[in-house]
């Protein structure tokens, strides 16, 4: 059994990935050690949901235990968290936690023309509009994909669909030599490094999808397509001789020391794709 102080974190993003690799893990074990750990994580993340802040429509999972902001790292994490642990309990406080943080989040996060998912409010009430992060639409598109699949309420997966086809005419894919490439700035760093992996994850389960496939047909193609030079460019321009990836799927290859989160990432992306698709 695992003790509580070895599975919680003052940041509620953190404590929700750590949640959802114990569901997975319970999902292909059936161990219940790692469905009674993932409970103890989503029931602290629960608690970080609050009403009394930010801005005049007050909601959202805080991001942190000192409750300096509220942000989607914290919200659209918990969101495939919470589905996910009602696909394995069929227990519908999950699933109604997880409408509830999704509704407030698209309604207020969201912007409702261009589908930017925007990355934080403070607590003034100031929304962050500015920065594009992969990681912030693709828990978004996750979110979306799990209550979807749990409900089958179409808007869960319009709205995914939205919001990919924004992330893939948005700043946050560059060109390769082998076609657009998720992309998180020149000066990505620290955890910047990894935002791609879990966009990339999600990206792919937006295709699996069978809705999208058989629906959204047009839209299938290209996310497919791209899901593919994603992958390429990975293989041909961001690995070096060593078989380690740079930050930037585009290139040139990794030189010097790499992250941790880069090569998750890539590794991933390829793994995520050749599973789906590999036939």
């Amino acid at each position: 059994k695992l003790a509580s102080h070895e599975l919680l974190d003052d940041y509620y993003d953190d404590e929700n990935w750590m949640g959802m690799m114990l569901v997975r893990a319970y999902m292909v074990t059936k161990n219940n050690v790692y469905l009674s750990a993932a409970e103890t994580i989503f029931n602290d993340i629960k608690g970080g949901w609050d009403t009394s802040c930010c801005g005049s429509v007050k909601g959202g999972i805080w991001w942190n235990k000192a409750h300096s902001s509220k942000a989607t790292a914290s919200n659209g994490g918990p969101m495939i968290l919470a589905a996910l642990m009602y696909q394995v309990t069929g227990n519908n406080n999950y699933l109604t936690f997880a409408q509830t943080v999704y509704d407030y989040w698209w309604t207020n996060m969201v912007d409702n023309k261009t589908y930017h998912v925007y990355d934080n409010i403070n607590t003034s009430g100031q929304k962050n509009t500015v920065w594009t992060f992969t990681y912030n639409e693709g828990l978004m598109i996750g979110a979306g994909v799990h209550l979807y699949t749990t409900t089958k309420n179409e808007k869960y997966i319009l709205n995914s669909i939205n919001i990919a086809r924004f992330m893939m005419n948005s700043s946050e894919v560059v060109s390769s030599s082998h076609g657009p490439v998720l992309y998180d700035g020149a000066s990505c760093s620290g955890d910047c490094t990894q935002f791609k992996g879990p966009a990339y994850r999600n990206l792919i389960e937006l295709a699996a999808c069978p809705y999208v496939k058989g629906q959204q047909q047009q839209f299938y193609q290209q996310l497919v397509k791209f899901l593919q030079s994603c992958v390429d460019s990975l293989w041909n321009n961001a690995q070096n001789k060593d078989g380690l990836y740079a930050v930037n799927w585009a290139g040139p290859t990794a030189t010097g020391t790499v992250t941790l989160g880069a090569e998750d990432s890539a590794v991933m992306a390829q793994i995520l794709y050749a599973a789906q698709f590999d036939n």
